[in-house]
């Protein structure tokens, strides 16, 4: 029964390594809540790593300074991660609603005293005893047991009393933090030789980062991409904006060609000022159609009110041509050319040239625009 209880927290080990792994990989950006629960990893993996020691085939009687450490370290441990928990628990809650945090630090600082007190009964052998190197219970063990029972319930009460914020499901992968060891305990107690307590450990601690944190990480990383998607675009149009822009021209490798378009929508002030800004509003969105009709969304940038760039990366030069020619098409199907246009063909690695080539034929055609349209030009 030793080797198969060893060979469980070994188990134990290679699982908590993985999860602290997985953490370290899969972090976006460092938070109070996940160096948290990477400390709670580390304690738990220490607890079982140190219970482990005492089932090694050792003859403990030559070590056993080495065996009252690590034996007081799975005593006083535990009651230390219940401590952290419950400030994982509270930052957890406390992203979803305003909760008092004494009702935690009552719990956390209960949980410190008990270790502090389980050391120093085990410095003084009152905890247990080590006779040769076997394992004895000692006569304040009933005491470790009962501040350790008070623990477990108190964390019951707090995260059910905090169901309502976190739901059913989250609750319920943060009791198993408790209720997975308890149910070994119970089990060891009516069969002595089975003692999986501490390797279950890693079973919790397997459940609370995928249903708890790994959510939490999921949503974090959802609400990064959505807040990076509102930053990025033009709320009227739905296009990137000039921010994007910047980061699209500070990113370009110089590698590719490049096809760009530069257009400013004519009449906008005249529409905004004889018309209202829904009208305004309307003519650029109709703009942006035709050019999402015409381009890839993610190449079309509005960069100020009237003034719009198109970055098509690696498109061949006949594509861009063929593009081009269905973009002036719905440009001047209008009574009068809804933009003026600029557009230049070439390498990449001069993008910063070609967008001004391309802005300096945009204006030329404005021109032309206004000459032949002489009372839009007044207007």
């Amino acid at each position: 029964m030793r080797e198969a209880i060893l060979s469980a927290e070994l188990f134990g080990v290679v699982v908590m390594l993985v999860i602290l792994y997985g953490i370290g990989v899969e972090a976006k950006q460092k938070n109070r809540k996940r160096k948290v629960f990477q400390i709670l990893c580390v304690f738990a993996l220490i607890t079982i790593l140190f219970d482990s020691f005492s089932y090694m085939p050792i003859n403990w009687s030559e070590y056993v300074w080495v065996l009252h450490i690590t034996s007081t370290c799975s005593f006083a441990f535990p009651l230390i991660e219940f401590a952290i928990f419950l400030e994982y628990l509270y930052i957890y809650i406390s992203e979803k609603a305003v909760v008092p945090k004494v009702i935690f630090n009552i719990g956390i600082i209960y949980s410190i005293l008990g270790a502090a007190g389980s050391i120093v009964m085990s410095a003084n052998y009152m905890l247990f005893t080590l006779d040769g190197g076997v394992y004895a219970e000692g006569e304040y063990y009933k005491y470790y047991l009962i501040t350790y029972a008070v623990v477990i319930l108190y964390t019951v009460i707090v995260t059910w009393s905090n169901v309502k914020y976190i739901g059913v499901s989250d609750a319920l992968a943060a009791l198993s933090f408790v209720a997975i060891p308890v149910v070994f305990i119970v089990v060891n107690f009516f069969v002595s030789e089975l003692a999986l307590s501490i390797a279950s450990i890693a079973i919790s601690m397997l459940i609370i980062s995928y249903r708890m944190q790994g959510q939490s990480e999921s949503r974090l990383m959802a609400n990064e991409a959505e807040a990076t998607m509102k930053a990025h675009n033009d709320e009227l149009t739905g296009l990137l904006n000039r921010l994007a822009y910047s980061e699209k021209c500070d990113s370009a490798t110089g590698e590719m060609n490049v096809g760009v378009v530069f257009a400013d929508v004519n009449g906008l002030k005249y529409a905004n000022d004889y018309y209202g800004h829904k009208a305004g509003d309307a003519l650029l969105c109709e703009f942006a159609g035709m050019l999402i009709k015409c381009f890839r969304k993610n190449e079309v940038f509005r960069i100020s009110g009237d003034e719009f760039v198109v970055l098509a990366t690696g498109i061949p030069k006949n594509l861009f041509d063929e593009k081009i020619k269905n973009l002036m098409e719905l440009i001047n199907s209008k009574d009068m050319p809804i933009a003026s246009v600029g557009y230049v063909y070439g390498s990449e690695s001069e993008l910063s040239r070609l967008v001004d080539r391309a802005e300096e034929m945009m204006y030329a055609d404005k021109k032309l625009t206004h000459e032949k349209y002489p009372i839009y030009n007044r207007k």
